[in-house]
């Protein structure tokens, strides 16, 4: 039927799904089906609360080399003419086994293992590689890409963006810096 259906089309979209529930949901199948979650996760992984313990320093790093941290782009309309006037790069982490974790996290790691300028870096080159390919096929947009604050602060900023925009033959004007929230409010 239906939820057979869009179980098969989830997992074609690579998503787990480890079961489903015909509404209306009764609150002792939701539990038993809740009880497998602990059996399909990485025991050395959970917290003796049977939560997700935050990743470490190291495998952020790792993350970082591995290419796992990577941006995702939210359109940005002209509500009035229901045209795509640009792209936002938001960090994200795809992590093998915890799934896509928030940028919340990320900034928090790259905050405690002093990488917020490294991490700025690698969405700035993974978001111009993008701009590249989108005009290659014909789509010119603005690019927005936030950044930590403490880049801004690097005197070598100015060349390396320079050295960036030329690598990606990318006109400066597609590309808007933006300080994150978090460092504004510091």
């Amino acid at each position: 039927g239906v939820l057979h259906s869009a179980q098969e089309l989830a997992s074609e979209h690579g998503l787990h799904v480890i079961g489903s529930l015909t509404k209306p949901i009764r609150y002792e199948e939701l539990e038993q089906l809740l009880a497998t979650v602990p059996a399909l996760l990485p025991m050395r992984r959970l917290s003796d609360t049977g939560r997700l313990e935050k990743p470490g320093i190291d495998e952020f790093i790792a993350a970082i080399d591995n290419g796992e941290i990577v941006p995702y782009f939210q359109p940005q309309l002209d509500i009035a003419s229901q045209t795509l006037i640009g792209v936002e790069a938001l960090v994200r982490w795809e992590h093998p086994y915890r799934g896509l974790l928030p940028a919340g996290l990320i900034l928090e790691l790259a905050h405690e293992a002093d990488l917020l300028v490294e991490l700025s870096t690698c969405v700035l080159n993974q978001s111009l590689t993008q701009c590249r390919k989108w005009l290659e096929e014909g789509l010119k947009t603005l690019v927005s890409i936030n950044m930590s604050a403490d880049i801004f602060k690097d005197l070598g900023l100015p060349t390396m963006l320079e050295e960036q925009l030329q690598m990606h033959r990318l006109d400066p004007g597609q590309i808007t810096l933006e300080v994150t929230e978090s460092a504004l409010m510091q």
